[in-house]
């Protein structure tokens, strides 16, 4: 068998990254590997850790022959490989992706190896595996989010937010940019290879992106490396000044407190182009405590220390944001697919591992998958509305293959198609009107969004075999649960899905235009009681509607999106004043108080699972939607973050 480009897209299609990373480089017939090893920790019996994936690489110039991949040694029992059938060939240049899982059957330090046989001499390569079974914990929490009843929607990928998710920061970087050392941009193309990497430069052209943009003092300072593939020169400006380099590698000082920085390729060899831009974040991290990392090794209190620079691959996600979203049970993915708009429709059209940044197609399932498997937290994925059924299977077999298998997955069509402020509920209409499901265009949407859902919920269920691992997810708004019904019976769609998810968010109102006069003469004390004596009883009644149709029909009533939702809209937004009432809000403690009331309330009159919108993000005239401002915020400096985080602790 040879692999094609198509190279086991929906299986094992990974590259540089994933959940772990070990590059297996077979360079002139001569196997290296690199790390070499794989670690798991410790995991509590009866649970599974993370999957790592090793990536086995062929840099020759003939086809490399692949025997056997599997699993030997004392306690091979305890690792599952997830590896294509051998035998098999690696066509030069290409790359083949094997997950390897560790779920201990005994106490204490579990090794084996990979053995992967290869060429005509059949050379075995020895990759060694390593991990500590451990007791369960006496009250049966092993997570830091075991018996949570919270989720989190997570900040879109892009390089003006302030939750720095990856140790890669170059994956949440700007869209190329052309202009010239004088200019800053211009009207000129820039070639890009499917990758999104720059090929080729025109006279005096400069290829320009942004990193942490408008993000004054919110994300560290310190040395960051930046490590490149190809020929070329890179320039710094702003806040990155460069202090060291070398072939494919530069050391840049970055000083926060002046904002974001940019990256320029101002030369770059056609025949070798610059590419594999990483941008590794200062400081570095120890396994004995994954949600802390420190500056230097001198400021750890561990010896195990080990800089980003050589954990970057295998680690991911950064310590900080680990630490801000592991109490979660539920991860929504809805900003990190790029949901709203989407305009994917087939497999090939998806985001990838090797994908230059994350921020215009969104974040892989690959990538998803191992920040869920990382913090042993349900992934809630939503699907473009234009995706094929093509692209569901490959979608749901990626989840098979690198999503932990007690984990279960919450799946929804698109996001919000009820709203017609997004491009999916227009397409929702077209496609009901044009398929006569309705004559009425609002019904005809919501018989299309039930009818889509059901075909979807099925792709899945075929791949996965069964519901044991799925969530499966109809959402209407939460104001408008007549039409939710609607939805919901048509075609008994409610018989195939397990959750009614609405938004109930407070607060609305105010930023309206109809409401600018009132709200500008408010003051944040009368703000407090508008929300207490008004908003809040509104909120309710729509808890108590959506609750009594979930019962109804038998599904579980939870919150896909929900919080404050203070900010002015169709040009309220551009109001100075009512901007600085709503920032002294969020900020203020009664705002804790009135989450707290508000999710008590939520539990109380029949809701599950409530996914806030969303973990950290800078407050805007568009929105004070983070319940952290900055991922090294005090909970006691962000309300709504330790009111959330209280909830957790007293609904567990």
């Amino acid at each position: 068998m040879k692999l094609s480009n198509v190279r086991f897209e929906a299986l094992h299609s990974l590259r540089r990254v994933s959940s772990g990373l070990l590059v297996l480089a077979f360079l002139s017939g001569c196997p290296k590997v690199s790390p070499n090893n794989v670690a798991f920790g410790n995991i509590p019996l009866g649970m599974g850790a993370a999957t790592r994936t090793v990536t086995l690489e062929n840099r020759s110039t003939g086809n490399l022959a692949v025997s056997s991949m599997k699993v030997a040694g004392a306690h091979k029992a305890d690792y599952r490989l997830s590896a294509p059938a051998t035998p098999l060939e690696v066509l030069p240049s290409e790359e083949l992706g094997v997950g390897v899982a560790f779920y201990p059957l005994a106490l204490g330090t579990r090794t084996a190896a990979i053995e992967i046989t290869s060429g005509p001499s059949n050379t075995v390569l020895s990759v060694p595996l390593s991990g500590q079974g451990v007791p369960k914990a006496a009250n049966g929490l092993n997570y830091a989010n075991d018996g949570s009843v919270v989720g989190t929607n997570l900040s879109p990928i892009s390089d003006w937010s302030p939750e720095w998710a990856f140790l890669d920061c170059f994956k949440s970087s700007r869209a190329w940019i052309s202009g010239t050392i004088a200019t800053f941009q211009d009207s000129r193309t820039l070639p890009l290879d499917a990758n999104g990497w720059v090929t080729s430069l025109q006279t005096a052209q400069c290829a320009k992106t942004l990193l942490f943009w408008a993000q004054q003092g919110t994300y560290p300072s310190g040395d960051y490396v930046v490590l490149y593939d190809g020929l070329g020169k890179l320039e710094y400006r702003d806040a990155a000044t460069r202090i060291q380099t070398a072939a494919g590698r530069d050391v840049v000082r970055v000083d926060a407190s002046k904002g974001g920085w940019q990256l320029w390729i101002t030369q770059t060899d056609p025949a070798n182009y610059i590419r594999n831009i990483r941008v590794v974040m200062p400081g570095g991290g120890s396994p004995r405590d994954p949600h802390s990392w420190w500056a230097t090794a001198a400021s750890c209190p561990y010896p195990d220390f080990q800089p980003f620079e050589q954990s970057y691959q295998t680690l991911i996600f950064h310590p900080a944001f680990l630490k801000t979203v592991r109490n979660y049970k539920v991860l929504r993915f809805m900003d990190w697919m790029s949901t709203n708009n989407s305009t994917q429709q087939n497999w090939t059209d998806r985001p990838t591992p090797l994908d230059a940044r994350w921020t215009y197609r969104g974040v892989p399932v690959e990538t998803m998958c191992a920040l869920a498997n990382t913090l042993h937290a349900d992934p809630w994925f939503c699907l473009p509305h234009m995706a094929t059924d093509d692209y569901m299977k490959q979608f749901a077999t990626a989840l098979r293959d690198y999503l932990s298998p007690e984990l279960r997955a919450h799946i929804e069509y698109s996001n919000e198609v009820w709203n017609g402020s997004f491009g999916q509920a227009g397409y929702a209409q077209q496609q009901g009107l044009a398929l006569k499901l309705n004559t009425n265009p609002y019904i005809a949407q919501a018989y299309f969004t039930a009818r889509r859902s059901m075909e979807m919920f099925a792709i899945f269920t075929e791949v996965l075999g069964g519901t044991q691992r799925l969530r499966r997810v109809l959402a209407t708004q939460a104001a408008g649960w007549g039409m939710g019904e609607q939805e919901i019976k048509y075609m008994n769609a409610y018989q195939q899905a397990d959750l009614l998810a609405i938004a109930p968010y407070i607060g609305l109102e105010f930023g309206s235009p109809a409401n600018q006069a009132a709200t500008q003469a408010m003051t944040v004390d009368q703000l407090f009681a508008a929300i207490n004596n008004t908003a809040l009883p509104e909120v309710y009644a729509w808890i108590d509607a959506n609750a009594s149709l979930a019962r109804k029909y038998g599904l579980e009533l939870a919150c896909y999106e929900g919080g404050q939702s203070l900010n002015g809209y169709y040009g309220v937004e551009n109001n100075n004043a009512i901007n600085t009432l709503f920032d002294a809000a969020n900020r203020d403690p009664r705002m804790g108080q009135v989450y707290t009331a508000y999710l008590n309330a939520w539990n109380a009159r029949g809701g599950g699972l409530f996914v806030h919108y969303l973990n950290c993000l800078n407050y805007s005239k568009w929105g004070r939607w983070g319940a952290l401002e900055r991922l090294d915020r005090a909970t006691a400096s962000a309300p709504k973050h330790a009111a959330l985080q209280q909830f957790i602790e007293d609904h567990r």
